[in-house]
This record gives C-alpha cells, sequence and structure tokens, in this order.
C-alpha cells in the first residue's frame, strides 16, 4: 500500500551559516530484500559544495528504482524542487513542476531504456540559492514491473 511521508526541518535564523546533513532511515514490514522497493538518487555533480545560479550548467539529476537488486520499468518518477533564499525564506517552483524524469534511452541524459534509472536536466535556475529536491515514485497506474533477474543494471557512480 503506497502511502506518502513527508518531513519538515525548521531551520535555525541563520541556515546559511550551518551545515546540514538530513538522514531518513526506514524499515519495511517484510524482510525479504527481494520485495523491498528501494530508490537512490544522485546528480552529476561531486559532492563538494555547490553554488547555483541562474547562469549555471544545467545539472542532472538520477534516480535508480529497484525492487530488491532488480530495475523497476515503467514507473511514474517525478522532481519537485524548493528554493531556499539567500535571505532564508523558501518558495516552492510551480511553473513546470514537477519534472517527469525518464527512463527511455533517447541519449543524454538518459541512455538505457528501461534499466530503472530514471534522469533529468535541470536548466533553469530562477535565482541563487539552496535547493531542495524531491523524487516522488509511484507504479505508474499499476503499468511499472519488475525487469527479468538476468537483465543487467546499471550502478550509481562511486
Amino acid at each position: 500500500q503506497a502511502r506518502i511521508w513527508k518531513y519538515q526541518i525548521d531551520w535555525y535564523k541563520e541556515p546559511a551559516k550551518m551545515k546540514s546533513i538530513v538522514i531518513v532511515r526506514s524499515k519495511p514490514r517484510e524482510t525479504s530484500a527481494k520485495n523491498n522497493l528501494q530508490i537512490k538518487s544522485w546528480t552529476n555533480s561531486d559532492s563538494s559544495p555547490l553554488s547555483i545560479s541562474p547562469h549555471s550548467s544545467p545539472l542532472t539529476i538520477y534516480a535508480q528504482v529497484t525492487m530488491g537488486s532488480v530495475g523497476v520499468a515503467r514507473a511514474d518518477v517525478s522532481l519537485s524542487l524548493q528554493l531556499i533564499h539567500t535571505n532564508g525564506t523558501t518558495s516552492e517552483l510551480t511553473e513546470g513542476f514537477p519534472l517527469q524524469m525518464t527512463d527511455d534511452g533517447f541519449g543524454d541524459p538518459d541512455l538505457v531504456s528501461g534499466d530503472g534509472i530514471y534522469s533529468r536536466h535541470l536548466t533553469h535556475y530562477p535565482s541563487p540559492g539552496r535547493y531542495v529536491f524531491t523524487l516522488t515514485v509511484t507504479d505508474n497506474n499499476n503499468t511499472a514491473y519488475v525487469l527479468s533477474e538476468g537483465l543487467p543494471i546499471y550502478l550509481q557512480p562511486q
């Protein structure tokens, strides 16, 4: 049964002075790894702080959706974006959002169709600040399916 998890973090008055890491941990009801849905996300940027401004190069966002160790094809993966402005105020980006992430293999950024790795370029940055990404994954009205065990899964770069 699908559930929506929401987290709210209230920052101190001076968020620019703090480095923050949020770790979310959960535990499935069923302990069989074969039946656990896993979602991993990463970007094409290294782990150093990234300064984003309206003139920044495109950022590529990836999401790997697997059931156990096998990719999930035809899932609906969407990307929402919130902007924390340099003055500490926040705004939800709505124009053009949420963005649909693709696993179609039609080229940059998605090179392999149906491998369970969904991707999207973020090309527009309205203003400088901290960008917060939210991924939403659904079964796409029961059309998502688990790939055959024999197909390769391309893992996130290390």
